[in-house]
């Protein structure tokens, strides 16, 4: 897990092989389901989400409060294919999901890591579908609205 701190707030990045009730409409989760944790200073449990896109892997990595969102990054995988990069923008305050960004390619894409310089979101992590071959860095730059 990672941990993401600011203006009192920790959030805790990460992954659960329990079911989840996020966007599938049957409520059946995957072997692995992205799982994010929102705790006061003194430690307790403000709210607890868990999240599924459907694949078999879905596992979150970093994440960073930028303006009144989260976002947190990671990768999410069907059973038998390649990882793509995954994005979520999560309200901090109810840690409902409110949208996602997926990239990849042929390969293994995955983010790592997520900072902010005011305007942007800077993704770090490593790629196997661009590059000079094998596991390359990876950086990517996004918007925000």
């Amino acid at each position: 897990m990672t941990l993401e701190m600011s203006a009192g707030k920790i959030y805790l990045t990460g992954w659960s092989e329990t079911v989840a009730v996020g966007f599938r409409a049957d409520g059946v989760g995957g072997s692995d389901d992205f799982a994010l944790e929102r705790r006061d200073p003194g430690g307790a449990m403000v709210w607890d989400q868990q999240y599924d896109l459907g694949g078999s892997m879905d596992r979150l990595y970093g994440g960073v409060l930028h303006y009144d969102f989260l976002y947190v990054v990671g990768e999410t995988a069907v059973a038998g294919a390649d990882s793509d990069l995954a994005i979520l923008q999560v309200d901090h305050v109810t840690g409902v999901v409110l949208g996602e960004t997926l990239w990849g390619g042929s390969a293994d894409d995955i983010a790592t890591s997520v900072a902010t310089n005011g305007s942007e979101l800077i993704v770090v992590g490593e790629t196997v579908s661009v590059g000079a071959g094998g596991r390359d860095a990876l950086v990517l730059c996004f918007t925000t609205n």
